[in-house]
């Protein structure tokens, strides 16, 4: 694997803008949705290789949410947020339209993305908790060809259970804070808390067990056509466990599932910055028992 494709976790983000047109959402009420366990109301959201589609008609309040890839592409990263309540229409659209550069009105730090469970593989899920609060959303992949969505969420966000977590990570400018404990392979549900300024996003990557900071510092530094020399271990920036981005000051909660083994969790998002905020230090090695 070359520097490139390591650093295009998140470096498409808004020429995404530019492969695909706006458009309303795809939502299929479903007014026979149970709560879950928890008593939170459940939320579903589907993805296939062209769009995207949630369960039900979107309201304002906290849910657990199942994220499911329904299509072939391993490529499944996506971000969900609440653009500004202070954007007119036409600001918006004026935006969306600039296919990706900032206008004077608005720009991608400027929306609350909620955090949602990411990079679910084909076939397969991934879940968390979610809060929704009321405005207009804008729902994008930066990878693929599914389209713009903008969703309008009416109602109030007044949450009254609070997520029972296993532990938490907090995200700051520019680190990733992670418990001092024994990772085992049990399922566990993070509390992730941005409590900096910027927002983030936590990608769980799989990598040899010799891969070491050194050779992380390697990629960063190399060409971006460059290839490793021999005896670096590969790494394929395909997250076992992600959320998406996450505004500052917000929390979302993810449920994580580990197979034994050496991870890297980086932020790969270059809000703020032009490029991942890993290579400013926003990384941190572990190993799950």
């Amino acid at each position: 694997m070359d520097r490139r494709v390591f650093v295009a976790g998140s470096l498409g983000l808004a020429s995404g803008l530019a492969l695909v047109r706006p458009t309303r959402a795809a939502l299929h009420p479903d007014p026979a949705a149970s709560p879950a366990a928890s008593g939170l109301p459940r939320l579903g959201l589907t993805l296939t290789d062209t769009d995207f589609a949630f369960d039900q008609v979107l309201t304002a309040g906290r849910f657990e949410i199942t994220v499911t890839n329904d299509g072939t592409l391993t490529d499944s990263h996506f971000g969900f947020g609440k653009v500004p309540d202070r954007i007119t229409e036409g600001e918006y659209y004026a935006w969306l339209g600039a296919q990706g550069e900032d206008t004077d009105a608005l720009t991608f730090e400027d929306i609350a993305f909620v955090g949602v469970p990411d990079w679910p593989p084909p076939g397969g899920s991934v879940s968390g908790v979610i809060d929704i609060e009321p405005g207009r959303y804008f729902l994008f992949d930066p990878f693929s060809g599914r389209l713009i969505q903008t969703i309008m969420v009416e109602g109030d966000l007044a949450p009254e259970i609070e997520p029972e977590a296993d532990l938490t990570v907090t995200l700051r400018e520019m680190t990733i804070e992670l418990p001092e404990t024994a990772f085992t392979t049990a399922k566990m549900r993070w509390e992730i808390t941005n409590a900096g300024a910027m927002s983030h996003e936590v990608a769980v990557v799989p990598v040899a067990a010799d891969f070491t900071d050194e050779h992380l510092q390697m990629l960063f530094e190399m060409p971006e056509d460059a290839t490793p020399p021999p005896g670096v271990p590969e790494l394929v920036y395909q997250p076992a466990a992600a959320i998406g981005i996450l505004a500052g000051g917000h929390t979302s909660w993810l449920d994580v599932e580990l197979a034994p083994g050496r991870y890297l969790a980086a932020c790969m998002l270059p809000f703020g910055t032009g490029y991942p905020h890993a290579i400013d230090g926003m990384y941190l090695f572990f190993d799950v028992e």
